[in-house]
């Protein structure tokens, strides 16, 4: 308790603005102490207290390439208040479960009305660029959480074979498949509430500023609800994405 009283002490007195993660290229995150190194020391901690999964075991390649994608995907995109995207970090850095809240699906919609532009059909070519963004980076989450969750079944069976091993080893390893649900399952959430929060954008475009350009959006978006269906609940990288966490007992 006394470290974690002591890493909090430390996160209070930065302030809610150090919880806003910086970005660097390709909409990636930049890397940070706080944010790579303090937020999930404090996240780990703070998922056992709540008998969430845990793992002390190193990360693979590919889980590592997996939680960079999803954080580009769960981080809110376009013009959205510091506290959205101070929310999302504690969730990412577990200090808050990845389930426990959803994103305002009004916000998108409201800075995109007031964004200055210089005319209607600008603002709905750059809602069609935004949903066209999120469509690029379906393929290669899921192709990523495909191989994360090959490994995840090798790891199963080696653990099945094995004629000793710890309990410790068990609950390490079962921990990280936990871990690996969980950043599939809210990362594809998280594009469900994109697809959501651009379908309340453009009826709000169009009772504000009808527009012939809505059609090449509306099109855009109904290719990102087939795509998103496409992968869920189990999808080509045979995961099941609509699980709930699994928890493991601490």
């Amino acid at each position: 308790m006394t470290t974690i009283r002591l890493l909090a002490g430390i996160l209070a007195a930065v302030g809610l603005s150090a919880c806003v993660p910086p970005t660097g290229d390709f909409g990636r995150a930049r890397p940070s102490v706080i944010h790579d190194d303090l937020m999930p020391r404090l996240g780990k901690i703070a998922a056992s207290q709540r008998h969430e999964p845990r793992s002390d075991y190193n990360m693979t390649d590919d889980e590592k390439e997996l939680r960079d994608r999803s954080w580009v995907i769960v981080m809110p995109n376009g013009p959205r208040p510091d506290y959205e995207r101070a929310l999302v970090e504690l969730r990412r850095t577990r200090l808050l479960p990845a389930h426990w809240t959803q994103l305002d699906r009004t916000t998108y919609a409201i800075r995109l009305s007031r964004e200055p532009h210089a005319s209607a059909t600008t603002r709905y070519m750059r809602l069609r660029d935004d949903i066209e963004k999120d469509r690029a980076l379906i393929a290669g989450f899921f192709a990523t959480a495909r191989d994360v969750m090959e490994m995840d079944t090798i790891r199963e069976r080696t653990l099945d074979a094995m004629a000793v091993v710890s309990p410790r080893e068990r609950e390490n390893a079962m921990a990280r498949i936990a871990e690996n649900r969980i950043v599939i399952w809210w990362t594809h959430q998280a594009f469900k509430e994109r697809a959501s929060r651009y379908a309340y954008a453009l009826e709000r475009l169009l009772i504000e500023t009808p527009d012939r350009s809505a059609i090449v959006v509306e099109r855009s978006l109904m290719a990102l609800q087939r795509d998103i269906a496409a992968v869920g609940p189990y999808g080509d990288a045979g995961v099941a994405v609509e699980a709930a966490p699994v928890a493991v007992s601490k």
